[in-house]
C-alpha cells in the first residue's frame, strides 16, 4: 500500500491509497490515529475525536488506530481508542487496528504494510 494524498491534523493522517495489488484497499480514504503512549489526557481524547470526525465525512473510508501496549498495562492504545470510537457510534468492522507499534516511527511502518 502506497500513501497518495496526504494530511495530517493533531497526530490523524488522512491518505488516500494507492496500489498495485488488486486486493488491497487501493482508491480508498485511510483516517489513521497514532497512539499517545497511554497518556490519555483531553489532548489524547481529541486525537480520537478528530478521526471519528475525519471518518465519518468520508463514509466509504477505513479508521486505522495505531498503537501497542507501551505501557505495559495489558490492553493497546489501538484497542483503547477503538473502544472510544465505537462508543462514539462507529461500527466496529470499520476501525482497523494497529497494535504493535511502540514509537511513533513504527506507527508508519506497521500501518503501511
Amino acid at each position: 500500500m502506497q500513501f497518495d494524498k496526504f494530511s495530517s491534523s493533531s497526530s490523524v493522517l488522512c491518505a488516500a491509497t494507492t496500489s498495485s495489488d488488486p486486493s488491497a484497499r487501493a482508491g480508498k480514504t485511510v483516517v489513521v490515529v497514532l497512539g499517545f503512549a497511554h497518556r490519555w489526557s483531553e489532548a489524547s481524547l481529541l486525537r480520537v475525536s478528530h478521526g471519528v470526525s475525519l471518518y465519518k465525512s468520508k463514509p466509504s473510508c477505513w479508521l486505522i488506530m495505531t498503537g501497542g501496549d507501551t505501557a505495559n498495562v495489558g490492553v493497546t492504545e489501538a484497542a483503547h481508542m477503538k473502544s472510544l470510537a465505537v462508543k462514539e457510534g462507529l461500527e466496529e468492522d470499520r476501525v482497523l487496528l494497529e497494535d504493535k507499534a511502540r514509537y511513533t516511527i513504527e506507527n508508519g511502518i506497521f500501518v503501511r504494510r
